[in-house]
């Protein structure tokens, strides 16, 4: 049987065959291994006796197709349909083992939408925080639609505030002058802190120094300049150094907010101290201190005096309403008390003082001549 199997079997043949009788080995249990190999080439082959012998009212078997089968003519036929099988199935896994050949490439949904923030990353958050039973497919387009306006504008305009402060990188008081000074976003981040912003810059002009001081102060920082680049040239590396700029001035306020800063972490007011805690602080005490002397000021110059002393301060507080509540409990030493005299107590009027003040009001006859 061997014989007839192998007669006139090429050598390309050969690997085929050994498939063979790989599938010999592995036979079916409660089959021979001729049975199991017979019906696999009766399953491949094209031409299979299918028909009734009518005379005979016999069923041709697998055994009987595998005796009758000229396996040299039907081999070269077998043989190209496991390599087409082979074909198909090594064409059909792409490039990444999957099937269907070469996978298209995966769009995000923010490129769909053009835009650039993470449409995606928007949607899982919006689930998860269960802000609602169900989440629309557009309200994350739209919500990051929303959020990348507002990102584009306010680093527009916080741009535009480091290039009017000849910086070329935004820093948070950037944003706090893009914001605060724009009425739109003022109003929608009106309740905001932004860390590190500072404040608008307002200065009382009763705060400003006068004409003179600015012109000593300007001499005075002329010489200092002057010593301090002398120096630097010939002790420090580097040349001269840039003149250090602190606190006060970068937020735009007379008060010392380092000063302030430096009391509040040694009071242990609270565990952790914020960077704008010392300046919001400095700018309250400083419009407290300039209304109060403001009123002050006024209440001197009512007395026809040039100096400012606690009784104008009194009279300044206690004449405030919304002073007067605030500093409520508060005792000023030598201010004394508002001028409040009962009616009972003023001298009544006499008929006399009455009569002279009309005797010198009605006018004088005149002369005879």
């Amino acid at each position: 049987m061997a014989d007839h199997f192998l007669a006139g079997v090429s050598e390309s043949h050969v690997p085929s065959i050994i498939s063979l009788i790989g599938l010999v080995q592995k036979k079916p249990r409660g089959l021979p291994a001729w049975q199991s190999v017979s019906s696999h080439l009766y399953k491949l082959t094209p031409t299979v006796p299918t028909k009734i012998n009518a005379e005979q009212n016999h069923i041709p078997s697998n055994s009987d197709h595998f005796h009758n089968l000229n396996f040299t003519e039907k081999l070269p036929t077998f043989v190209s349909a496991m390599d087409t099988a082979k074909a198909t199935k090594g064409g059909a896994k792409g490039a990444g083992g999957r099937k269907g050949g070469d996978r298209k490439k995966s769009v995000t949904k923010s490129v769909k939408a053009g835009l650039q923030f993470p449409v995606g990353r928007i949607a899982r958050f919006l689930k998860k925080g269960r802000y609602a039973q169900r989440t629309g497919t557009g309200a994350p387009v739209y919500l990051a639609a929303v959020l990348e306006y507002l990102a584009a504008e306010v680093l527009e305009l916080a741009g535009n505030a480091a290039r009017d402060n000849k910086k070329t990188r935004i820093n948070p008081r950037h944003v706090q002058l893009a914001v605060r000074n724009d009425e739109e976003l003022g109003k929608l981040l009106h309740g905001v802190t932004i860390a590190s912003g500072g404040v608008l810059p307002n200065i009382n002009p009763v705060l400003l120094p006068k004409k003179t001081k600015l012109v000593k102060i300007s001499a005075m920082e002329t010489t200092k300049a002057t010593k301090g680049g002398a120096k630097g040239a010939g002790g420090r590396k580097g040349g001269d150094r840039k003149k250090s700029v602190t606190k006060s001035v970068k937020a735009g306020l007379q008060f010392p907010v380092g000063r302030i800063a430096r009391f509040l972490k040694k009071g242990r007011y609270a565990q952790r101290t914020g960077t704008g805690a010392p300046v919001y602080l400095a700018a309250v005490l400083e419009y407290l201190a300039a209304e109060v002397l403001e009123l002050a000021g006024n209440a001197a110059r009512d007395n026809k005096k040039n100096r400012i002393n606690p009784r104008h301060v009194q009279l300044a507080v206690r004449n405030d309403e919304e002073l007067g509540k605030l500093l409520h409990g508060v005792t000023i030493a030598s201010g004394g008390v508002l001028p409040n005299i009962n009616p009972v107590l003023l001298p009544k009027k006499t008929k006399s003082a009455e009569s002279e003040k009309t005797a010198s009001k009605s006018p004088k006859s005149p002369k005879k001549a």
